[in-house]
């Protein structure tokens, strides 16, 4: 069994993409590719790189960067004990891994939860066997090994929810936390706006702050100032709006 023949028979699908990752078309139904066959007539048409959304196929996928001084590897198995290439995985041309589970369709949210460690559900990953500008993603081992996602990792994943979260109510006169307070109580609970771990920080600090009587422009308004090059006022604008939909970790 091939990756892809995995995916498919878990319902789950890919689509044909730019060799830098980009979706060749929008991520509707008549644009996916469902069957080894859609596949190989895809390839046949020039097409080399794939890429999927694991929560297609009731999965989750784990990249693991070992670039710009993150070590996505060491991180896995801090967090799980187990070393993400002892059982099937693919390597990136960057010299990255990527590795998979199966789930019980549990929405988790894409997000980088520890330097170079970044969850993929929703959020499109390469399809084993893929080749970028930069080189091939290649498989090893047998698709067959996959097994369930590691409760350790389970356990600090956030969670989308399928109803948002009913707000608590407040009296009108009730003085609304400052958040800069609510900053305060989330770096005191462990979770600081740093390299790797700022989706969970800007995740957390949202949640709270919508409970606490906050409107979301004000929050994404605050949270700004952490914006940098390589965290962009979109993807927080993006972490923000999860929350604010009812995410829950």
């Amino acid at each position: 069994m091939t990756p892809s023949d995995l995916i498919f028979s878990r319902s789950g699908y890919t689509l044909p993409a730019h060799p830098d990752g980009r979706p060749r078309c929008k991520d509707l139904d008549e644009n996916r590719i469902r069957s080894r066959g859609q596949l190989a007539e895809a390839y046949r048409r020039g097409t080399r790189r794939f890429v999927f959304p694991p929560t297609s196929a009731r999965m989750v996928g784990v990249d693991l960067d070992m670039k710009s001084g993150k070590d996505g590897i060491a991180a896995y198995r801090e967090i799980t004990g187990i070393d993400p290439r002892d059982g099937f995985h693919t390597s990136t041309p960057s010299g990255g891994v990527h590795v998979y589970f199966f789930t019980d369709g549990t929405d988790y949210v894409s997000c980088e939860i520890r330097p170079g460690v970044e969850i993929k559900s929703r959020a499109f990953i390469t399809l084993p066997g893929s080749r970028s500008d930069r080189g091939v993603y290649i498989p090893h081992g047998d698709p067959a090994e996959i097994g369930d996602i590691p409760a350790a990792l389970a356990a600090i994943l956030p969670v989308r929810r399928t109803e948002p979260e009913p707000l608590p109510a407040r009296p009108a006169n009730a003085e609304v936390l400052p958040l800069a307070r609510i900053f305060e109580t989330v770096v005191s609970q462990g979770t600081a706006p740093l390299a790797g771990s700022r989706n969970q920080f800007i995740f957390s600090f949202a949640r709270f702050a919508r409970r606490k009587g906050h409107n979301l422009e004000s929050v994404v308004h605050y949270l700004s100032s952490f914006a940098s090059a390589d965290f962009s006022t979109r993807e927080i604008w993006s972490t923000v709006r999860s929350a604010w939909r009812g995410g829950s970790r």
